[in-house]
């Protein structure tokens, strides 16, 4: 297939779940790695590895329903125990170090990636491109979710309300928003929606919108 495809294990970008609160995760990150982690404003807490690449420490907060009183949602905090934590690292040279001496409870390896190679920059480029039509078309916070499988583009249509648009497997269904409806659903077949080409997924994207306007 080409250089295009080839996998770059020159850089790599590592992803590990940590069973344990922000604290805890921080404190063994610093300890296995030797490193010092930062606070930002966010929340986060960063700071380089040993190739200058930054390790991302945060949160992962669990979803506690809204209508529950603080005695029930303090119970189930109590009941599901500590929020669990995640660690990223984009670009590091020293990715398997990272994955090594991150193993074991309660570190869980997310994945391991290669450099992007050819082919995803050219498809993370296509996705750029998609977005800034649709922001210059007049749809509103548009952002690409997940880049497949499933494609999940979000955001919200040029008259306001709210939008999704899932392609997987053999489908790609749009989702829009209608107050005092709920979500009405549109529909296409496409053979492997889940890695559907970026400016594909736009002309489905507006074939869909175009179906949904034409019902009003």
């Amino acid at each position: 297939m080409g250089d295009d495809f080839e996998d770059d294990w020159s850089t790599q970008t590592v992803s590990i779940k940590v069973d344990a609160d922000l604290a805890t995760a921080v404190r063994l990150v610093e300890e296995r790695l030797g490193i010092r982690l930062v606070e930002n404003e966010h929340g986060r807490f960063r700071g380089p590895d040993a190739s200058g690449a930054t390790v991302s420490v945060s949160a992962n907060d669990r979803e506690i329903p809204d209508f529950l009183t603080d005695e029930e949602k303090a119970s189930m905090r109590e009941a599901i125990g500590p929020e669990p934590s995640s660690i990223y690292v984009r670009h590091t040279a020293v990715g398997r170090e990272i994955v090594e001496a991150l193993s074991g409870p309660p570190f869980r390896l997310n994945y391991i990636m290669p450099r992007a190679t050819a082919a995803d920059l050219r498809r993370s480029g296509g996705w750029e491109r998609v977005v800034a039509a649709l922001n210059a078309q007049g749809w509103r916070e548009t952002w690409l979710r997940i880049d497949g499988p499933p494609v999940v583009l979000e955001g919200h249509v040029p008259t306001g309300e709210e939008y999704e648009i899932k392609c997987r497997g053999d489908e790609c269904c749009f989702q829009v928003e209608v107050d005092g409806f709920g979500w009405k659903s549109y529909t296409l077949d496409y053979e492997g929606a889940g890695v559907i080409e970026p400016d594909e997924a736009l002309r489905v994207l507006h074939e869909l919108h175009g179906r949904w306007l034409a019902d009003h």
